[in-house]
């Protein structure tokens, strides 16, 4: 890491930038959200940088786009633009930025700044334990947006006969309700089944015979309120004319993940992943935030070594 004593790390959206390049006394006014082929941007008279999703952009920054690439920007006033030859970034023509603007460098810069990295989320850890069919996911109070969730567990050898036990523990605690499972280690509540009610916080676990039930875990149905909300955020990078599912995943992800929809955002980060756009720094602080506040200590701190090593190249070391 010798060369990070040479880097000025800005922390309002975490990119890098070199000691030796004046940094503008200026908010950013744009965000890279999509890119295709090898798009660059050049700040004033510094070498150009692989652009990156997430990277925010000055004015004055020329966003390079080669022959056959392309790029989307967000702009502070909510515009969205796509590029398909090189261009300048203007000024901002609005005084206020656009809320969903303001939201992903708010993020952004929050988890540039977040201590998960030296005092990770070690409670809502998950861990395999041996004979142990462990609760995954949902886990760690994380809401979900469905009265009908997913439920994951740890298989145990030679076990075939797995039952799930739930309960809605806040207020007054209602009865454990069993539902037999099988061999499957994935099991959801079916339509034959009342759905859980929203806002409600229930804690489950997992039983076999001749087993003893594994640690119970809580999360939260999200209320009708809460999925509303998102649900018109989601609607509004239409608006934009950005896809949730497509160019707007990263927009997506930090939307769910400041809702406390911490499964739905870490399903569209890897969606982004899986789609093999260009990433940077901000990308991996983001998703090892959310794997962090999952219990997947390993993969966030993967997340957090791929942030590292984007740094590390971008000074050229």
């Amino acid at each position: 890491m010798r060369n990070r004593v040479l880097l000025l790390i800005v922390l309002l959206c975490g990119t890098p930038i070199l000691a030796g390049e004046a940094r503008a006394a200026v908010d950013p006014v744009a965000v890279v959200v999509r890119l295709v082929g090898r798009v660059q941007v050049q700040r004033g008279a510094a070498a150009a940088k692989a652009a990156a999703v997430g990277m925010p952009l000055m004015p004055g920054d020329q966003v390079v786009v080669p022959s056959g690439g392309q790029a989307v920007v967000l702009y502070r006033t909510g515009r969205t633009q796509m590029l398909q030859q090189s261009a300048r970034i203007a000024a901002p023509t609005a005084a206020q930025p656009n809320g969903v603007f303001r939201q992903t460098v708010r993020t952004l810069s929050q988890v540039a700044s977040t201590d998960a990295r030296t005092q990770p989320n070690r409670q809502g850890m998950i861990r395999p334990i041996s004979g142990a069919a462990v609760p995954i996911s949902p886990r760690n109070l994380v809401r979900v947006r469905t009265g009908r969730p997913t439920f994951t567990w740890f298989a145990v050898p030679e076990v075939r006969d797995y039952e799930i036990q739930l309960r809605r523990v806040d207020g007054t605690p209602g009865p454990v309700v069993r539902y037999p499972v099988g061999a499957d280690t994935t099991w959801t509540v079916p339509a034959a089944s009342p759905a859980l009610e929203a806002g409600g916080t229930y804690e489950w676990s997992v039983a076999w015979p001749d087993g003893r039930a594994a640690v119970p875990q809580r999360f939260r149905v999200a209320t009708a309120a809460e999925q509303a909300a998102v649900a018109r955020a989601i609607d509004h990078l239409w608006d934009l004319g950005l896809n949730p599912r497509g160019d707007g995943l990263m927009m997506a992800a930090i939307i769910y993940r400041d809702a406390g929809f911490t499964y739905d955002a870490r399903r569209s980060l890897d969606e982004v992943a899986l789609a093999r756009l260009p990433v940077g720094r901000d990308y991996h602080l983001l998703r090892a935030s959310v794997y962090d506040a999952l219990g997947m200590l390993d993969q966030a701190q993967a997340e957090y070594a791929a942030a590292d090593a984007d740094v590390e190249a971008a000074s050229g070391g």
